[in-house]
């Protein structure tokens, strides 16, 4: 394997000087390229020969990411400028303007962060001022937090099985989910808040079998990022006691409860918008940058001033709705290389809407006698769906994106059912 990891950063090498990057970007960009591999493993440091039965998907996935991460520079560069990188005039255009505003400045002024959520760009622009402000840097340290994602999905799906097939299962998963390969290679925020809320889940998992410091302070941290990049998903890992052991952790839900006010209170100080959590709905993401997001074509007809519709008409909705996000963006047969990302993501909605989504309801289907035998299993799949179906009422299901977070969720369920197996469950321990 560490033939192949030469032989890897050898092309990444070329492919960067091909590219004709600027050279004075190189350092920066290798120094968090190494990163983003690096620092993740640390979770497994304890546990090398479980790292290695899953270390060439993690390779694989680390490696598309990077891949595509370059491609979608280079089409950015052509069609704008290294300074001025156009990413289709959209959100990940609007946040890369605001950190390269926020780099650009001397100071830490954050007046130039304007919108909802200005968590996302002033940490860009934090690391864009210490490395330089250039987009695979920014890209980079993207794919550190995908990769993150990737580790602590496996972490938490030791938790609930040591099976090793177990944790492979769940590496191919993410592997092929166009959801989860598609994060760490575009400038958007939602591979944060995905990682964010997977290791929130997981320390507190981690809590109700053991008060522990550490596991505290690790999830404060998690629900600071929560809180910065997504502020109003901040109260979703408190559902997580509704499911999972009711009424016997009475004294950890207080501690969530102080831990997601105290992070609301640090995060609303640097996010002012914050402080009015009735205004959910990111229609000025980006204040002067900003684009509306308007709905097109079929769902648009079906789905016509849906922020005006009645609480019940939004529930009786709920089936039709939930059926969008599953299945959007569902062209996955248009070829067309507009954008690396955008390829990318739409063409393995292929795999997402004939494999995986498939599987993973056959699966809760046929195991369903399996899923009850685990009451904590059986929770999180619970809390998933429940939070899953949060954006699902608010938007509709027109912006799939914001049920990414809950994604990898689904498929450590799924990964367990089907490898269960008593034995390796704890079940004494997880009922």
């Amino acid at each position: 394997m560490q033939i192949v990891k030469y032989i890897g950063f050898l092309f990444f090498l070329i492919l960067y000087l091909l590219l004709e990057f600027p050279v004075e970007y190189f350092p920066g960009t290798t120094f968090l390229l190494i990163l983003a591999y690096c620092l993740p493993k640390l979770f497994f440091k304890n546990s090398k020969r479980v790292f290695k039965s899953f270390e060439k998907y993690y390779f694989t996935f680390f490696s598309i990411n990077v891949l595509f991460a370059l491609f979608n520079s280079y089409v950015s560069f052509q069609k704008g400028s290294v300074e001025y990188p156009w990413i289709w005039n959209s959100d990940p255009e609007t946040y890369y303007n605001m950190a390269r505003d926020f780099s650009n400045n001397n100071t830490f002024d954050l007046t130039v962060l304007r919108g909802l959520y200005v968590g996302y760009p002033l940490m860009m622009g934090i690391i864009f001022k210490i490395f330089g402000t250039f987009l695979p840097i920014g890209l980079m340290f993207n794919i550190m937090a995908a990769n993150l994602l990737f580790i602590l999905t496996l972490r938490l799906g030791l938790f609930f099985s040591k099976d090793e097939k177990n944790l492979r299962l769940i590496s191919i998963f993410l592997l092929i989910s166009p959801h989860i390969l598609s994060l760490g290679s575009i400038f958007l925020k939602d591979v944060w808040v995905s990682m964010g809320m997977v290791g929130a889940i997981l320390c507190i998992f981690y809590l109700m079998e053991k008060y522990s410091l550490k596991y505290l302070l690790w999830l404060f941290l998690c629900l600071i990022i929560i809180g910065l990049m997504r502020g109003v998903y901040l109260v979703i890992p408190l559902l997580l006691p509704l499911f999972v052991k009711p009424l016997k952790n009475l004294r950890l839900n207080f501690i969530l409860v102080g831990l997601i006010y105290l992070a609301y209170l640090i995060v609303s100080d640097i996010n002012p918008y914050l402080k009015d959590l009735s205004d959910v709905y990111e229609t000025n993401v980006a204040g002067d940058y900003g684009q509306k997001w308007e709905s097109s074509g079929l769902t648009n007809r079906l789905l016509g001033g849906y922020f005006n519709w009645t609480f019940i008409k939004k529930i009786l909705f709920i089936p039709i709705t939930l059926i969008i996000q599953l299945i959007q963006p569902y062209q996955f047969w248009d070829l067309n290389f507009d954008y690396p990302w955008r390829f990318l993501q739409r063409t393995m909605m292929g795999v997402w809407l004939i494999f995986l989504l498939p599987k993973i309801l056959l699966t809760l289907l046929k195991k369903r006698n399996a899923l009850k035998m685990n009451k904590q299993l059986k929770g999180l799949f619970l809390w998933a769906l429940a939070a899953f179906l949060i954006p699902v009422y608010l938007y509709g299901g027109t912006i799939p994106r914001y049920g990414t977070p809950f994604i990898s969720f689904f498929f450590i369920v799924t990964s367990c059912l089907i490898t269960f197996n008593k034995s390796n469950y704890g079940l004494d321990n997880n009922q």
